[in-house]
Formats: C-alpha cells, sequence, structure tokens
C-alpha cells in the first residue's frame, strides 16, 4: 500500500517536469493596456509576457511610436490572435512612424532561445508609397555585422538583411494589407551557422502548418549571425508605415504552433506519462 500511495505524485511530478521542460519558451506582446497617455512613446512600455525587461530605445519622437488608435483585426486559417483584446486602450498595436528607420526600440527575453526560433507579427501597411516596418534580431555572432532584419521598405518590397547584404523581392503589391510576417531563425544549423527563412502572408492565408506557408519569400543562410543564442528583438519603423500587433516569438519543439495559435502545447512525453499514472493507479486499486 505505501507503494500504491507514492505512484501519484511521483509520476504527477515526472508530468509536470515534461510540461515544463518540452514546450515552448513563448514570448508574446500584444500591446495591450497601454493607455493615452502612452501615446508616441514605445520607450519604457512593459506589457506582454516572457520578456525581462520594457522595451528600449530612446525616450522622443526618433524611436517607434505607440498609437492607442489603430485596431488590429486578422483572419488567418490555422492562426488565432487569442490574447489580443479590444477596448479603449487594447488591442490596438504599434504604429511605426519613427522619424528613422535605424532607431530600434529593443526588448530583451527573459530565458534566450536556441534552435529554431519562430516570430510571428500582425502587420498592416499604410501604403505603398513609403515607409518602413522592420522587424530586427539579435546579431551578437561573428559574422552579425550591419545588423540583420526582416520586413517591408517603401515600395512594399519584403526585406531581408542578413550578416550585411540586403535582399528584397517586390511581388507583395500589398498597400493597405493585412498581412503577417512569419520568420524562422535556424540557430546554429550547422555547427556555429545560422539562417533566416521569411515569409509575408495576406489575410486568408493558411498558416496552419510549417508546409502550407510554402517556399520563403527571402531566405539567407551560411554566417554566424546570432552567436549561441537568440537573446532579443528589436522594431523600427520610418515614415508613415502602419502598424504592428501581436508579436509571438517562441524556440522548442511546439514552437511553430505556438506563435500561431498563442496557446502553450502539452508535450507528447507528458501526455504518455500521464497515461501510464492514471494505468498504475486503476492497477493499483483493483
Amino acid at each position: 500500500m505505501v507503494r500504491a500511495a507514492w505512484i501519484g505524485p511521483m509520476v504527477g511530478a515526472a508530468v509536470l517536469a515534461c510540461l515544463g521542460s518540452a514546450r515552448a519558451n513563448l514570448v508574446e506582446e500584444y500591446f495591450n493596456g497601454y493607455g493615452s497617455a502612452d501615446i508616441d512613446r514605445l520607450y519604457g512600455l512593459n506589457g506582454g509576457s516572457g520578456w525581462s525587461n520594457a522595451w528600449g530605445g530612446s525616450d522622443n519622437a526618433i524611436a517607434p511610436s505607440y498609437d492607442a488608435g489603430t485596431q488590429m483585426s486578422f483572419a488567418f486559417t490555422g492562426y488565432s490572435a487569442a490574447g489580443n483584446l479590444s477596448g479603449s486602450d487594447d488591442g490596438r498595436g504599434l504604429l511605426l512612424t519613427g522619424d528613422n528607420a535605424g532607431a530600434l526600440s529593443t526588448r530583451y527575453f527573459q530565458t534566450p532561445m536556441t534552435g529554431d526560433v519562430w516570430a510571428v507579427a500582425a502587420v498592416r501597411h499604410a501604403s505603398n508609397s513609403g515607409g518602413d516596418v522592420l522587424f530586427w534580431f539579435d546579431t551578437s555572432g561573428s559574422g552579425g555585422q550591419a545588423n540583420t532584419f526582416v520586413g517591408l521598405r517603401a515600395g512594399d518590397d519584403a526585406v531581408m538583411r542578413y550578416s550585411g547584404a540586403q535582399a528584397t523581392n517586390s511581388a507583395l503589391n500589398s498597400a493597405l494589407s493585412n498581412l503577417l510576417f512569419v520568420t524562422r531563425v535556424r540557430m546554429n544549423y550547422s555547427g556555429a551557422l545560422d539562417g533566416v527563412d521569411f515569409w509575408v502572408k495576406f489575410e486568408g492565408s493558411d498558416v496552419s502548418n510549417i508546409g502550407a506557408l510554402g517556399s520563403p519569400m527571402l531566405t539567407n543562410e551560411g554566417s554566424d549571425i546570432f552567436g549561441a543564442t537568440l537573446n532579443y528583438i528589436a522594431l523600427s519603423g520610418g515614415g508613415q508605415s502602419g502598424g504592428i500587433d501581436v508579436i509571438r516569438v517562441a524556440d522548442g519543439p511546439s514552437a511553430f504552433t505556438e506563435v500561431m495559435t498563442g496557446v502553450p502545447e502539452p508535450s507528447s512525453l507528458a501526455t504518455l506519462l500521464l497515461g501510464a499514472a492514471l494505468l498504475m493507479r486503476r492497477r493499483f486499486a483493483a
């Protein structure tokens, strides 16, 4: 009977350990709850979860500005904006209208990321005549010069800068479109080498699984961009560039699903252990 009494707690502890270790490291920012006093000032805002600090940068008009008047609402197959509240100060996103696309607002992850890192952001581009919406990544590796970013540049070109080399894709023609940025950072895919894959998906696209994404719009690899871990992201904008909202970044085996849904997934191992626990309890109770 002593053995039976310990079976439940012991297996339960193992299940909890697996749930904690095998889930993705999910970081989120919905720009919820930032009041009207925060307009024109991303610097210092501290919402979301999984971050180690507030948004950095500078407390002036050059840095990206928060706008409490841009409602962001998007529909993609396999994607959910769950967690993005609506209301007078919620769910309204960030208007990237800084005077300088090189003026960044940076935010660090509470837990550095490794392996395949997935990032998504809901984006509305304001016009096809001007402005940038740029999503930057940590570049602490030996080949990370000139920074690394993905996004949209003036004229609706998708853009990627990788190890100092910049490439564009002009196939979007996405003026006033609701878009989803999808990025995979392949950390140390071959030794110290890193790769970046970037998709821009139109509203209504199927993003329910990696295969549904199709070929990346832009991709590059072969340099040590990020070092051993990915530690932060940054945002910048130039001109009347549009809005960005529902930022999610994750690593781990369920990272893709978690950034698309915002819902952490229990590991399959934990599910098996839970089933084993129930069977063992029934056996000892018989």
